[in-house]
């Protein structure tokens, strides 16, 4: 950008471009090291903060720097001032992330549509199955993984004598 303090603090403290670029990749090497937590593990992450961060991040950290240069190229082109070529770089900053916001709400608006239907479908599908189990002539037992009781038809309620809501969370050993 040909401003002095990006390259320097005072005439004694540059710093090369080959340190500039060991430190960037060292701090990239301490994101990384742990990708699982942090701000690498959300951008990572396949929920949606994941998905929105990977498509908002290259907008926060590229367009400014392009828009910046763009600006500062035509400034030296033409004879506009820098109070003219700040107030354009604000400007198509705004532009790009509203776009950028707006574009992501679009997305996840859709997401969260088909998010919605697949809920509904499950919802019919596990009412179907209540529904078939609850009209089967033979007992039905569910369990889960610690043999817990979930599940206790109508025709299981005749079999054992218990009604359900006295076996549901019970263990199976009650019923043998």
């Amino acid at each position: 950008y040909n401003i002095a303090p990006f390259y320097s603090i005072s005439p004694y403290t540059g710093m090369s471009l080959l340190t500039t670029v060991l430190f960037i990749v060292l701090s990239l090497g301490i994101l990384f090291v742990h990708p699982d937590v942090g701000l690498v593990g959300i951008v990572l992450s396949d929920k949606i903060e994941g998905f929105v961060a990977r498509r908002l991040l290259p907008t926060a950290f590229v367009i400014p720097a392009i828009l910046g240069w763009v600006i500062l190229q035509w400034m030296n082109i033409t004879s506009i001032n820098w109070n003219t070529g700040l107030s354009l770089l604000v400007f198509f900053n705004t532009i790009v992330f509203a776009a950028g916001v707006w574009r992501n709400v679009i997305l996840i608006r859709r997401l969260d549509r088909e998010r919605s239907s697949s809920e509904t479908k499950l919802h019919t599908s596990e009412n179907r199955l209540e529904n078939i189990l609850e009209l089967a002539p033979d007992a039905i037992v569910s369990l889960d993984e610690a043999h817990r009781i979930l599940h206790f038809n109508v025709a299981a309620e005749r079999v054992f004598g218990y009604r359900r809501e006295e076996v549901i969370g019970q263990s199976i050993a009650l019923l043998i």
